[in-house]
């Protein structure tokens, strides 16, 4: 009756939740229970609510974690501008190690980067350098390898007993093996 349909009061009421939702949360639980119709103007509104108030990229992760697939290219568009805004920031490998973890794909490289600046130079033993080796991503292992390797050729003349040969030879890498035993074999 009043010559307004059930639809059209629908309607009325969805997009007036939809201009009331003050949190990502109520969006969210919004998105959870309306009709397919109303799935665009909701997720707009979700977007306004919550990517220009990402900080941090573990804050972007996140989202992109719980959002509709509709909703992922503007969350890793924000994302990968805070990861870009963060990695001249970074101080330590171990910065740059976290900031990999919570980035998205398209950022790797440039933070692989950046680990192996701040990462390489730190090492000072064939140990540091085999930990690093073991833990790191596949495409800095190369650089890491190469300097595991030139730590170990330094090493080798200093070596004085054969406790210390055996110790080097347990932490280098296999293509440095027969060059340890030689030395090794100099104690006998």
């Amino acid at each position: 009756y009043l010559g307004i349909s059930e639809i059209q009061v629908k309607i009325y009421l969805d997009e007036n939740s939809i201009i009331g939702l003050k949190t990502t949360e109520e969006t969210q639980e919004l998105y959870t229970n309306c009709p397919s119709s109303m799935e665009p103007a909701i997720i707009k509104k979700w977007e306004e609510l919550s990517i220009p108030f990402l900080k941090t990229p573990e804050e972007a992760r996140e989202l992109y974690r719980n959002c509709p697939s509709s909703m992922e290219p503007a969350v890793i568009k924000k994302w990968e501008e805070l990861v870009q805004d963060a990695i001249p920031l970074l101080k330590t490998p171990e910065e740059a190690q976290e900031l990999y973890r919570n980035c998205p794909g398209s950022m790797e490289s440039a933070i692989i980067k950046k680990w192996e600046e701040l990462s390489i130079p730190l090492l000072k033993t064939p140990e540091e350098a085999r930990e690093l080796y073991i833990n790191c991503p596949g495409l800095i292992k190369p650089a890491v390898f190469e300097k595991w390797e030139k730590l170990v050729q330094d090493a080798i003349p200093l070596l004085k007993t054969p406790e210390e040969a055996r110790e080097l030879y347990r932490t280098c890498p296999g293509s440095m093996e027969i060059a340890v035993v030689k030395k090794m074999a100099t104690f006998f």
